[in-house]
């Protein structure tokens, strides 16, 4: 059975988020810029649409980390 395109997509999201959990993100300012462009130049994509794509990884994985954080601060 072939993946319809929707669900291929969804696979490249999961992928991708366990490899940033995983791996981590360096999120300084200059290197985000850089890997926005790096990574639409590689895809053959708009930079924003490498940015919005990022936007929302990033905010998940951030959302995540915190939820974590505060689990720390409410066991004490």
């Amino acid at each position: 059975m072939a993946l319809s395109e929707e669900r291929l997509g969804e696979i490249a999201v999961i992928t991708l988020m366990e490899k940033y959990r995983e791996n981590g993100i360096l999120l300084t300012p200059r290197r985000v810029k850089r890997d926005m462009h790096n990574l639409a130049k590689k895809l053959n994509i708009t930079v924003v649409e490498a940015a919005e794509c990022a936007k929302i990884v990033y905010k998940t994985l951030y959302d995540e980390s915190v939820l974590e954080i505060e689990s720390i601060i409410t066991k004490q």
